[in-house]
């Protein structure tokens, strides 16, 4: 097409046939051809750019050994030098000529004094200054339009004019003499960095440069007043950043305490800041968590969210449209590409989609919410703790709640899976942050005090976790534990009903079972108190058994409900055998409860012994109601006067215990914990010790205390790892220690501390349970590094263990090494390396060259490009000459490395071809234009098995 032609070039000469006019493209270049070869002592050269390319254009012409002076400028202002610099250098970025040999040229110029550069816009003249002249040895030059940069002497159409009038040219040379005077020397500057250029960067540098540029984050809106990320955080944002713009879903695992409100509030303020969302749906915890999320999101940060607790996708629809489940559903049918559905502790739904398995009724959380995420395009950011439970269908729950997987070459889009740990580690839309790697990567970063402890910084005040936390698995003996186990093994809990229930095996199969509801509820309530038991023993002694005649007969006043199932034996049977035992653990003996003494004895050492009064709390967990008031009632007699003790849990007016509301425990957690709420002293009461039930296991801080009693067994691994995170968690005291308790039955274990293998059916059921959750706790350990829990009576788990960290053994179980190289962990590997060496980067140059040794047999050179506002790493075989496409996150972990790698003796030249000829293929390939494309570092790969045939090598083939 005729637009496309390129513009003549004309040009006059004199009688003397010299170019007296030149027009159009080249016409720089003409007047440069005819005059600069007459150089013999001075070459004055006055433009609004100078640039690399236009000298390398032009330096074979000057060969008088003429000095060459410069007089430049563009912008106005007290930085107009550095912009300048800038201008200068930003040709190193380019990538169709190759500079090195015009550069060492200049250098040399620079370095003999035969090179002078001025900038002359930074201060005002009496001319102004948009001067473009070159005069040559005061006799002869030319004027125009042309910039002494390739684009002004041969590219773009300009206007250029001889110069031959001797007056003229004084005047000129005196102007200009006059201005170089006073403008500012760029010499020693530029000088210094085109020598840093030919002298090429460390790899390390190369990798950092490569790094920023495919990582930095720039800094969301937000208020003063907000809590700003700390650098752990960061790499988490950045993160799940990425995998939210590449796969439209993140899931973060992060342990307990590390701040997921403010990672999600900055992971969402990034998502708006970008323009990927427009609005937020939230589902979290109610309470005073959902306060914290509001606090966050709206308050801080001005986002445009709606919150919803977690229950709401629980409960069935509503005719009323203002009921929110209604109005969570409406949001819902809404949601788009530009919507973020944020879900907070999203392990409430782990189980799904076992509900879904079994068919019996279909799961409303995913009729609900998958929907807007795999066919609305909704993003999804999901964010809690724990995943693991029970089985590792909780995985499957959870991934089945994230966006499909991008489609494969012929093939559908597919779920994501995983039915190991392992291989849910691996997945790129999972990123785990557990305690162990929260210290090394501050340790990396340098953030140890004077002691040698590790701290993260949090809003500029020193926070610590402890280096180890004490675990203890005190065992005691169950009240009328020969009787008790007798009665059980005599079947006097056995009723006619079996409840069918379904679960997932150890390789995601669904299988199923029964079990004795009635039976199963006396064992865990035997193992939790004498009341928890005595009312068992009620209800047992007053249902029928299948062979009792039925009838209907009023409850008296304080009787105990029957069970909805009969019993197999006759209930005068089970009467003769059970009344006595309940007579004798009714009323409570606090005395001879050695499980109520263990808990005193912890209370006593923790509140009374080892630490001044007040200081050290007890936190205490529990599963049954009726043993929350029992232990209120016994701690409260023994410390009488002494310590303060609370529950979660109360009476209610027809004497049966409940649970307090959600506002009166809040206001219960908070006087617990007023430090930790921040609460002013001495605004409320205090307490010393705290139980509570897992329906505040999660979501609130509980730092104030250093001791967790389990005095109750949970039955999962999630409820497990929540109650300790209630204390496990960053505070400004370095000196902080943990122990955690956990209260076990000995009847379940052999004198040598193993559990049993016996016949006996209550003790193989109560050996079920601790093994489960042993099993349990072990499988989600595999994911969370961290262990909680031991079966040893005492025992010590370091915090800050270096072989469960990062960059070496990351899990535990051997099983687990591969998972060290896994995206999410290599991922957060680069992301500590940027926030580390952030002020390092800041130095680069913006444009790196290097080279280093490899131990692969080709030479290749990676070359990370910018166009159109977009970075594009590449990677090209040198020998095959063809691109190669590993992906980003392969090409990142090539450029890794340490920050002592040195370079290989690759010249500078032979990098900086490769890199162009690298550059070059990528846009013939993508239809780009190379002149908009920009190489922002390379690095040159040499096999290491090829230096011994020396440098030579590279200037014939790059084998």
């Amino acid at each position: 097409m005729a637009e496309n032609l390129p513009a003549p070039l004309y040009i006059t000469h004199d009688a003397d046939d010299r170019p007296a006019l030149a027009v159009g493209p080249g016409a720089g270049l003409v007047m440069a051809q005819h005059c600069l070869p007459q150089a013999r002592e001075t070459i004055r050269l006055a433009s609004v750019y100078f640039s690399l390319s236009g000298y390398a254009l032009t330096r074979q012409l000057m060969t008088g050994g003429a000095t060459l002076r410069v007089l430049i400028g563009q912008r106005d202002g007290p930085e107009a030098h550095r912009a300048v610099l800038q201008e200068i250098l930003a040709d190193l970025a380019q990538c169709e000529l190759t500079l090195a040999e015009a550069i060492e040229e200049l250098v040399l110029r620079m370095k003999t004094g035969r090179f002078f550069i001025r900038e002359a816009r930074s201060y005002a003249t009496s001319y102004g200054y948009h001067c473009k002249f070159y005069l040559v040895d005061n006799a002869t030059g030319w004027h125009g339009s042309t910039n002494y940069s390739w684009r002004g002497l041969k590219g773009s159409a300009e206007q250029a004019s001889l110069l031959t009038d001797q007056a003229q040219i004084a005047m000129l040379a005196q102007w200009f003499d006059e201005s170089a005077a006073l403008g500012h020397d760029l010499l020693a500057d530029l000088l210094a960095r085109l020598q840093a250029w030919l002298d090429m960067a460390t790899p390390f540098q190369v990798y950092l440069k490569a790094l920023a540029a495919l990582r930095q984050l720039d800094e969301p809106p937000r208020r003063i007043q907000a809590d700003r990320p700390t650098h752990y955080q960061r790499l988490l944002i950045a993160r799940a950043l990425r995998q939210i713009t590449e796969y439209n879903g993140a899931l973060v695992v992060a342990a307990t305490g590390l701040g997921k409100t403010v990672l999600g509030a900055e992971i969402a303020a990034h998502c708006y800041a970008s323009g990927i969302t427009r609005r937020c749906i939230v589902l979290g915890p109610a309470g005073s968590v959902r306060k914290q999320w509001l606090r966050h999101l709206r308050t801080d940060r001005d986002l445009n969210v709606v919150y919803f607790s977690l229950d709401t996708l629980f409960r069935p629809d509503s005719d009323n449209e203002d009921h929110q489940v209604e109005l969570l559903r409406q949001h819902l049918r809404s949601a788009d590409e530009h919507t973020l559905i944020l879900i907070d502790e999203v392990h409430t739904y782990r189980n799904q989609w076992l509900r879904e398995a079994v068919k019996t009724a279909s799961s409303r959380v995913f009729e609900r919410l998958v929907p807007a995420v795999h066919h609305q395009g909704a993003r999804v950011l999901l964010l809690t703790a724990t995943v693991y439970g029970t089985d590792f269908g909780n995985l499957k729950s959870l991934l089945h709640l994230l966006p499909l997987q991008p489609a494969a070459e012929g093939q559908p889009r597919r779920e994501w899976d995983a039915r190991t740990a392992a291989q849910f580690a691996a997945l790129p839309v999972v990123t785990i942050l557990g305690i162990p790697h929260v210290l090394q990567l501050a340790r990396e970063r340098g953030d140890v005090d004077e002691q040698g402890r590790v701290f993260v910084e949090f809003n500029t005040q020193r926070c610590y976790l402890p280096p180890e936390l004490y675990l203890y698995a005190p065992r005691y003996q169950l009240p009328l534990q020969d009787a008790m186990q007798r009665a059980l093994d005599e079947e006097r809990f056995a009723s006619t009903t079996l409840i069918l229930h379904s679960y997932f095996g150890e390789q995601l199969q669904l299988e199923k079972g029964t079990a004795n509801s009635i039976y199963n509820e006396t064992i865990e309530s035997w193992l939790s108190s004498p009341p928890a038991l005595a009312h068992c023993l009620a209800r047992n002694i007053a249902t029928p058994g299948y062979r009792d005649p039925v009838y209907a007969q009023p409850l008296a006043a304080g009787e105990a409900l029957p069970y909805q199932y009969q019993m197999k034996q006759k209930q005068t049977t089970r009467q003769q055998v059970l009344r006595p035992l309940l007579n004798a653990i009714h009323p409570p003996d606090f005395i001879h409860d050695e499980k109520f003494s263990l808990l005193q004895t912890i209370v006593q050492r923790v509140c009374l012994t080892k630490a001044t009064l007040g200081t050290s709390k007890v936190l205490v967990f529990v599963n049954r109601w009726a043993t929350a008031l029992y232990l209120v009632e016994g701690l409260t007699k023994g410390f009488a006067g002494v310590l303060r003790v609370a529950s979660t849990v109360t009476t209610a007016v027809d004497g049966t215990p409940e649970l307090l509301p959600p506002p009166e425990r809040g206001w219960l957690l908070r006087d617990f914990a007023p430090v930790a709420h921040r609460r002013p002293a001495g605004t409320g009461p205090d307490y010393h010790v705290l139980i509570c039930t897992d329906a505040d296991g999660k979501g609130v801080n509980l730092q104030d205390a250093d001791t967790l009693v389990h005095y109750d067994l949970p039955t999962a691994a999630d409820e497990l790892y929540q109650r300790v995170g209630r204390l496990l968690r960053l505070t400004p005291n370095p000196e902080r220690q943990i122990a955690i308790y956990t209260l076990e039955p000995a009847l379940a274990y052999a004198q040598q501390g193993e559990l049993l293998r016996v016949a006996s059916k209550a003790q193989l059921a109560i050996e079920t349970l601790i093994t489960r959750l042993q099993r349990r706790h072990d499988h989600s350990q595999r994911i969370m590094v961290t262990g909680v829990r031991t079966t040893r009576e005492q025992a010590q788990e370091p915090l800050e263990n270096p072989t469960a960290i990062i960059t070496t053994d990351l899990m535990a179980d051997p099983v687990f090494e591969a998972a060290t190289d896994a995206p999410a962990q290599a991922e957060l590997r680069h992301l500590s390396a940027l926030a580390r060496y952030r002020d390092q980067i800041n130095q680069l140059a913006d444009s790196l060259l290097s080279a280093r040794t490899y131990a692969e047999t080709q030479a290749r050179v990676i070359v990370l490009l910018h166009t159109a506002g977009q970075y594009h790493l590449i990677r090209y075989n040198l020998k095959t000459r063809k691109l190669e496409t590993p992906g980003e996150a392969a090409l990142l972990e090539q450029l890794a490395c340490p920050a002592d790698t040195k370079q290989a003796a690759v010249p500078v030249a032979i990098v900086e071809q490769r890199a162009n000829e690298a550059a070059q293929a990528w846009c013939q390939e993508y239809g780009a234009v190379s002149t908009d494309v920009m190489k922002v570092c390379a690095l040159y790969l040499d096999p290491q098995r090829m230096l011994r045939k020396g440098a030579a090598r590279l200037l014939a083939s790059d084998m």
